[in-house]
C-alpha cells in the first residue's frame, strides 16, 4: 500500500512524499522527482522538510 504526504510552503510551493514498494520518492508540483530512496524513508523525508519550514497539508 502506498503512502502519500503533501507538504506546502508559503502557500505556493507544494511537494509530495510518496512511499510504495519501490521506496520513497519526493516529487515537486510538476511530478518531477526531487529525491529517491530505495527503501522506506517516508517519515525521515517528511521530518526533514518540516524542519525546513514545510507544512503537512495531507497524509494518506
Amino acid at each position: 500500500m502506498a503512502r502519500t504526504t503533501t507538504l506546502e510552503k508559503d502557500g505556493a510551493q507544494r511537494i509530495l512524499v510518496v512511499t510504495d514498494e519501490r521506496g520513497t520518492r519526493v516529487l515537486d508540483e510538476f511530478d518531477d522527482v526531487l529525491t529517491t530512496y530505495g527503501d522506506d524513508r517516508h517519515d525521515e523525508a517528511v521530518r526533514n522538510y518540516v524542519n525546513q519550514g514545510w507544512v503537512v497539508v495531507a497524509d494518506t
